[in-house]
């Protein structure tokens, strides 16, 4: 699994980009060093573009995804998932009831308009495609 990712700080926006096959050890691994991140602490919406991710295996490794929500993540934050085909949308939708109970917010959206206006972020569709294209970091798995 591939995962890009950039913070903006004048937004308190987090923006990654997972493609390739979901693998529950490199997200747990990257969920734990994102917190890391000093402007963590600022973040208060977050886009996951899950376009091109395989989700496959994602059913499988819901309660370790919401164990890693309650305990890793922890803070309140909006966080807006992008989907693009019938399997994510389902699998985004049953991750979402999955942690209704603990009142995260999560919404999830088939097109990047409607992602940017549930995220109140004044940006065009095209200046956000190219951002999206072009986040800044790169995160290594790195099998132990």
């Amino acid at each position: 699994m591939k995962i890009k990712f950039q913070i903006i700080p004048e937004e308190n926006l987090i923006v990654h980009k997972l493609t390739g096959d979901f693998d529950i050890d490199c997200y747990t691994q990257y969920s734990k060093t994102l917190v890391q991140c000093p402007e963590w602490n600022t973040v208060d919406k977050m886009l996951s573009d899950i376009r091109g991710l395989n989700t496959n295996n994602v059913p499988k490794c819901l309660d370790l995804m919401a164990k890693l929500r309650r305990e890793v993540y922890k803070r309140d934050y909006l966080n807006v998932l992008l989907v693009d085909t019938p399997i994510s949308t389902a699998h985004s939708h049953i991750y979402k009831n999955c942690l209704q109970s603990d009142k995260f917010r999560y919404k999830y959206c088939s097109t990047l308009q409607h992602a940017l206006a549930t995220l109140d972020l004044d940006v065009s569709e095209k200046q956000a495609e190219e951002q999206l294209l072009n986040l800044k970091h790169e995160f290594v798995f790195s099998e132990e």
